[in-house]
Protein backbone atom coordinates (compact mmCIF):
# COMPACT_ATOMS: atom_id res chain seq x y z
CA UNK A 1 0.00 0.00 0.00
CA UNK A 2 2.81 2.29 0.74
CA UNK A 3 4.72 1.76 -2.27
CA UNK A 4 1.72 2.30 -4.31
CA UNK A 5 0.99 5.83 -2.64
CA UNK A 6 4.33 6.72 -3.17
CA UNK A 7 4.33 5.50 -7.21
CA UNK A 8 1.15 7.82 -7.44
CA UNK A 9 2.95 10.73 -5.63
CA UNK A 10 5.92 10.07 -7.37
CA UNK A 11 4.02 10.60 -11.10
CA UNK A 12 2.21 13.64 -9.87
CA UNK A 13 5.40 15.08 -9.09
CA UNK A 14 6.87 13.98 -12.69
CA UNK A 15 3.93 15.18 -14.89
CA UNK A 16 3.76 18.66 -12.57
CA UNK A 17 4.94 21.95 -13.95
CA UNK A 18 6.42 23.69 -10.96
CA UNK A 19 9.25 25.21 -12.95
CA UNK A 20 7.47 26.36 -15.19
CA UNK A 21 10.11 25.05 -18.25
CA UNK A 22 7.70 22.31 -19.64
CA UNK A 23 9.44 19.28 -18.45
CA UNK A 24 8.38 17.91 -14.82
CA UNK A 25 10.69 16.56 -12.24
CA UNK A 26 13.48 14.66 -13.55
CA UNK A 27 14.30 13.02 -10.29
CA UNK A 28 10.61 11.80 -9.65
CA UNK A 29 10.67 10.21 -13.12
CA UNK A 30 13.34 8.27 -12.35
CA UNK A 31 11.78 7.56 -8.68
CA UNK A 32 8.85 5.86 -10.89
CA UNK A 33 10.84 3.79 -13.11
CA UNK A 34 12.38 2.54 -10.04
CA UNK A 35 9.17 1.70 -8.58
CA UNK A 36 8.07 0.25 -11.42
CA UNK A 37 10.97 -2.02 -11.83
CA UNK A 38 10.55 -3.35 -8.20
CA UNK A 39 6.93 -3.45 -8.00
CA UNK A 40 5.32 -4.99 -11.95
CA UNK A 41 2.09 -5.39 -10.03
CA UNK A 42 1.69 -1.75 -10.06
CA UNK A 43 2.28 -1.11 -13.57
CA UNK A 44 -1.50 -1.17 -14.16
CA UNK A 45 -1.79 1.25 -11.19
CA UNK A 46 1.19 3.28 -13.09
CA UNK A 47 -0.89 3.67 -16.01
CA UNK A 48 -4.20 4.71 -14.69
CA UNK A 49 -2.54 7.29 -12.86
CA UNK A 50 -0.46 8.75 -16.24
CA UNK A 51 -3.99 8.57 -18.07
CA UNK A 52 -5.42 10.51 -15.20
CA UNK A 53 -2.44 13.48 -15.73
CA UNK A 54 -2.36 12.96 -19.30
CA UNK A 55 -5.99 14.04 -19.51
CA UNK A 56 -5.43 17.42 -17.22
CA UNK A 57 -7.05 20.39 -18.39
CA UNK A 58 -3.17 22.12 -18.66
CA UNK A 59 -1.78 22.53 -21.62
CA UNK A 60 1.51 21.91 -20.27
CA UNK A 61 0.79 19.02 -17.75
CA UNK A 62 -0.80 17.06 -20.41
CA UNK A 63 2.48 18.10 -22.51
CA UNK A 64 5.01 16.39 -20.17
CA UNK A 65 2.55 13.39 -19.19
CA UNK A 66 2.50 12.01 -22.81
CA UNK A 67 6.58 12.40 -22.51
CA UNK A 68 6.29 10.48 -19.48
CA UNK A 69 4.15 7.57 -20.34
CA UNK A 70 6.31 7.56 -23.27
CA UNK A 71 9.31 6.84 -21.48
CA UNK A 72 8.28 4.35 -19.21
CA UNK A 73 7.25 2.34 -22.34
CA UNK A 74 10.75 2.77 -23.28
CA UNK A 75 12.05 1.90 -19.63
CA UNK A 76 9.48 -0.75 -18.74
CA UNK A 77 9.00 -2.88 -21.22
CA UNK A 78 6.10 -5.38 -22.77
CA UNK A 79 4.10 -5.65 -19.50
CA UNK A 80 3.87 -2.10 -19.49
CA UNK A 81 3.22 -1.26 -23.39
CA UNK A 82 0.10 -3.55 -23.26
CA UNK A 83 -1.06 -2.01 -20.48
CA UNK A 84 -0.69 1.35 -22.33
CA UNK A 85 -3.28 -0.49 -25.40
CA UNK A 86 -5.74 -1.33 -22.68
CA UNK A 87 -5.92 1.72 -20.97
CA UNK A 88 -3.72 5.03 -22.87
CA UNK A 89 -4.46 4.53 -26.24
CA UNK A 90 -7.39 5.24 -27.46
CA UNK A 91 -7.11 8.45 -25.13
CA UNK A 92 -3.59 9.73 -27.55
CA UNK A 93 -5.33 8.42 -30.39
CA UNK A 94 -8.36 11.08 -29.54
CA UNK A 95 -6.41 13.73 -28.62
CA UNK A 96 -4.36 13.01 -31.88
CA UNK A 97 -6.89 14.31 -34.32
CA UNK A 98 -7.42 17.53 -34.95
CA UNK A 99 -10.02 19.23 -33.45
CA UNK A 100 -10.76 22.29 -31.97
CA UNK A 101 -10.94 20.93 -28.31
CA UNK A 102 -7.53 19.76 -28.27
CA UNK A 103 -4.57 22.09 -27.99
CA UNK A 104 -2.48 22.58 -30.82
CA UNK A 105 0.19 21.26 -29.18
CA UNK A 106 -1.12 18.20 -27.64
CA UNK A 107 -2.83 17.36 -30.65
CA UNK A 108 0.85 17.37 -32.47
CA UNK A 109 2.64 15.34 -29.68
CA UNK A 110 -0.29 12.86 -29.46
CA UNK A 111 -0.18 12.28 -33.29
CA UNK A 112 3.92 11.88 -33.55
CA UNK A 113 3.60 9.47 -30.58
CA UNK A 114 1.02 7.41 -32.58
CA UNK A 115 3.49 7.39 -35.42
CA UNK A 116 5.90 6.63 -33.25
CA UNK A 117 4.53 3.81 -31.34
CA UNK A 118 3.26 2.19 -34.03
CA UNK A 119 6.79 1.87 -36.21
CA UNK A 120 8.42 0.82 -33.26
CA UNK A 121 6.14 -1.54 -31.21
CA UNK A 122 3.48 -2.18 -33.75
CA UNK A 123 5.10 -4.57 -35.70
CA UNK A 124 4.66 -6.87 -33.03
CA UNK A 125 1.76 -9.49 -33.56
CA UNK A 126 0.93 -9.19 -29.45
CA UNK A 127 0.78 -5.34 -30.07
CA UNK A 128 -0.79 -5.08 -33.49
CA UNK A 129 -3.35 -2.18 -31.65
CA UNK A 130 -0.52 0.32 -31.91
CA UNK A 131 -0.62 -0.09 -35.99
CA UNK A 132 -4.08 0.26 -36.23
CA UNK A 133 -4.58 3.10 -34.37
CA UNK A 134 -1.50 4.82 -36.88
CA UNK A 135 -3.91 3.69 -39.73
CA UNK A 136 -6.48 5.49 -38.48
CA UNK A 137 -5.06 8.45 -37.83
CA UNK A 138 -3.69 8.81 -41.30
CA UNK A 139 -7.53 8.12 -42.46
CA UNK A 140 -8.59 11.32 -40.11
CA UNK A 141 -5.63 13.03 -41.27
CA UNK A 142 -5.91 12.43 -45.00
CA UNK A 143 -9.97 13.32 -44.21
CA UNK A 144 -8.67 16.36 -42.46
CA UNK A 145 -6.35 17.25 -45.60
CA UNK A 146 -9.33 17.11 -48.03
CA UNK A 147 -11.96 19.48 -46.42
CA UNK A 148 -9.03 22.09 -45.93
CA UNK A 149 -8.48 21.55 -50.47
CA UNK A 150 -12.02 21.94 -50.57
CA UNK A 151 -12.28 25.62 -48.37
CA UNK A 152 -9.04 26.80 -49.83
CA UNK A 153 -8.60 26.15 -52.83
CA UNK A 154 -4.79 25.70 -54.19
CA UNK A 155 -3.33 28.20 -56.09
CA UNK A 156 -3.17 26.24 -59.62
CA UNK A 157 -6.83 25.77 -59.34
CA UNK A 158 -9.49 28.62 -60.64
CA UNK A 159 -11.40 29.85 -57.63
CA UNK A 160 -15.31 29.29 -57.56
CA UNK A 161 -16.67 32.69 -58.82
CA UNK A 162 -19.41 31.85 -56.25
CA UNK A 163 -17.43 32.49 -53.56
CA UNK A 164 -16.46 35.99 -54.48
CA UNK A 165 -18.15 38.34 -53.25
CA UNK A 166 -19.17 41.79 -55.46
CA UNK A 167 -20.74 41.91 -58.99
CA UNK A 168 -17.46 44.18 -59.82
CA UNK A 169 -14.91 41.20 -58.34
CA UNK A 170 -16.93 38.26 -60.40
CA UNK A 171 -16.95 40.45 -63.11
CA UNK A 172 -12.98 40.23 -63.04
CA UNK A 173 -12.82 36.79 -62.01
CA UNK A 174 -14.17 36.37 -65.41
CA UNK A 175 -12.40 38.40 -67.19
CA UNK A 176 -9.10 36.04 -65.49
CA UNK A 177 -10.38 33.27 -67.16
CA UNK A 178 -11.30 34.64 -69.97
CA UNK A 179 -7.67 35.94 -70.58
CA UNK A 180 -5.96 32.34 -69.39
CA UNK A 181 -7.99 30.90 -71.78
CA UNK A 182 -7.80 33.00 -74.97
CA UNK A 183 -11.11 34.51 -75.07
CA UNK A 184 -12.51 37.95 -74.53
CA UNK A 185 -9.09 39.77 -74.63
CA UNK A 186 -8.44 42.22 -77.68
CA UNK A 187 -5.23 42.10 -79.80
CA UNK A 188 -2.30 42.17 -78.05
CA UNK A 189 -3.85 40.60 -74.78
CA UNK A 190 -4.14 43.10 -71.49
CA UNK A 191 -7.49 43.36 -69.54
CA UNK A 192 -10.05 45.21 -71.84
CA UNK A 193 -11.74 42.68 -71.78
CA UNK A 194 -12.31 43.23 -68.22
CA UNK A 195 -12.82 46.59 -68.64
CA UNK A 196 -15.64 46.35 -71.36
CA UNK A 197 -17.71 44.14 -68.70
CA UNK A 198 -17.18 46.93 -66.58
CA UNK A 199 -18.56 49.37 -68.91
CA UNK A 200 -15.32 51.87 -68.16
CA UNK A 201 -14.37 51.74 -72.10
CA UNK A 202 -17.00 51.23 -75.12
CA UNK A 203 -16.48 48.16 -77.27
CA UNK A 204 -13.73 49.45 -80.39
CA UNK A 205 -16.16 49.11 -82.88
CA UNK A 206 -17.92 52.35 -81.44
CA UNK A 207 -15.32 54.18 -81.54
CA UNK A 208 -14.26 56.84 -84.39
CA UNK A 209 -11.15 55.66 -86.09
CA UNK A 210 -8.96 58.37 -85.04
CA UNK A 211 -9.71 57.52 -81.55
CA UNK A 212 -8.70 54.00 -81.68
CA UNK A 213 -6.63 52.99 -78.81
CA UNK A 214 -3.07 52.05 -80.51
CA UNK A 215 -2.27 48.92 -79.11
CA UNK A 216 0.81 47.17 -79.89
CA UNK A 217 0.92 43.74 -80.71
CA UNK A 218 1.84 41.24 -78.25
CA UNK A 219 2.04 44.11 -76.09
CA UNK A 220 0.82 44.38 -72.35
CA UNK A 221 -2.81 45.38 -71.65
CA UNK A 222 -4.30 48.94 -71.12
CA UNK A 223 -4.16 49.97 -67.79
CA UNK A 224 -6.37 53.89 -66.29
CA UNK A 225 -3.67 55.96 -65.53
Amino acid sequence: MADAARLKSAVYRATNDDAGDGEGDPAAMIEVDSILKDHPELIAEGVKHIKARIKDKSTSVSVISLHVVDQCMQSNGFQFQVHVIKKVLQRVLKFAYVNKGTPQQVQQLSASLIKKWASTYGTDARMSEFASAARELAKQEEKSLRVAQARSPSMGSAPNPRAIGSPSQQQQFQARMNRQMGAGSPPGGGDMGMYQQQGNLPPFASLPQDAMPNVPGGGGGMHPG
